[in-house]
Parts: structure tokens; C-alpha cells; sequence
């Protein structure tokens, strides 16, 4: 299963730029660079939400307990619907 990384680094200058990447790889993409949380934060709730991937988490604490939620409840509507 492929894990990737949620991640921010803090710039010289006082920003936080976050950076999403496989588990495997360390070196720095600037593809896997996100400037803006949300977008970055959208990606992650995908990633969260997909059953086959699976992802270590250094910047969302309350938000990830409220994704997994939100992605069991719609598994189980999907489960019940099948019923």
C-alpha cells in the first residue's frame, strides 16, 4: 500500500509552505509543494478518503479524527445501500 506524507516546512521568512509526498521518497519535489493550505488540505481528504492509500499526518490533527468520520459514515451508507 502506498503511504504518503502530510508535511510542512517553515520558510526563513515566517511562512509555511506544505509538502505531500510518498513515504519513500525525502528529497524535495518542488511538484509536492503546496502554497496554499487548501488546496493542499483537499488533496490530503482524498488521500484520507481512498481505502487504498494509506498516509502519515504531521499538520491536520482535529480535521483528520473528522475526515475518518466523515469517510466511514459514506462507507456505510454505501454498504447499506447495497443491502
Amino acid at each position: 500500500m502506498k503511504t504518503y506524507i502530510f508535511d510542512k516546512l517553515h520558510t526563513a521568512d515566517g511562512y509555511e509552505i506544505y509538502w505531500l509526498h510518498d513515504e519513500r521518497h525525502d528529497a524535495i519535489d518542488p511538484d509536492d509543494l503546496y502554497y496554499d493550505k487548501d488546496d493542499f488540505e483537499e488533496k490530503c481528504r482524498e488521500i484520507v478518503f481512498d481505502e487504498n492509500l494509506d498516509y502519515i499526518d504531521y499538520v491536520f490533527e482535529e480535521e483528520i479524527q473528522e475526515w475518518i468520520q466523515e469517510a466511514e459514515a459514506i462507507q456505510k451508507d454505501q454498504e447499506n445501500f447495497y443491502l
